[in-house]
């Protein structure tokens, strides 16, 4: 898996503005502490998403941009819907259903096209990239298939070769996550989701 980085330093940013893009990774972070102390600490996921039209070279070779996006795992309801839901849903073109909200599988997204709306942010001095709208890849535009490998990550699996692939930021918060707990032998690593089309994400 390529190695992230923050958006900081000498860091390429991709440019403001609606992109074609695909989700190729879902790596479960575990129960995090919310940035404000008012609010109380919650499962957290990262999306990771590869743009095939935005490319950038490493060591001589083009590969497409990437970016990440943090969601809490919390659909909220029908009434009440989280930001999580609102953003997949925007993704997926419709609503949950009441089953859906029952139980989804968030790695479905995992090879998923879709459309990003980027834009920068600057905080204490520094730009970064940001996610501020998803949509559904139109019909009449036709995906690139997948550059990087697909990954998902799940807590259960500890410290296998899936994690350890892992950018050290990401491994460090995973370790510092209330579900971690001491080192045991690696599991098998669970099988990204392979839409069977692009016209349905998920």
């Amino acid at each position: 898996m390529p190695i992230l980085k923050k958006s900081e330093g000498s860091f390429t940013l991709i440019e403001p503005g609606t992109h074609p893009a695909r989700c190729y990774g879902m790596v479960s972070l575990g129960t995090q502490p919310a940035n404000n102390p008012k609010f109380k600490s919650s499962f957290k996921v990262v999306l990771l998403f590869e743009f095939p039209e935005n490319r950038i070279e490493v060591d001589g070779v083009s590969k497409p941009m990437m970016t990440s996006h943090f969601l809490n795992a919390y659909l909220g309801s029908e009434v009440k819907p989280s930001k999580t839901n609102l953003f997949l849903s925007a993704w997926r073109g419709r609503a949950f259903t009441d089953v859906e909200l029952g139980g989804f599988d968030l790695s479905k997204v995992v090879g998923a096209p879709c459309l990003l709306n980027i834009i920068h942010t600057t905080r204490n001095g520094k730009t970064r990239e940001e996610i501020a709208s998803i949509m559904p890849l139109p019909k009449t535009m036709k995906a690139a298939p997948p550059f990087n490998r697909l990954v998902v990550y799940e807590i259960e699996q500890l410290r296998d070769d899936t994690f350890l692939a892992l950018p050290e930021w990401m491994r460090l918060m995973i370790e510092g996550c209330e579900e971690w707990t001491a080192p045991k032998p690696a599991q098998s690593a669970v099988s990204p989701h392979q839409p069977e089309s692009d016209d349905v994400p998920f």
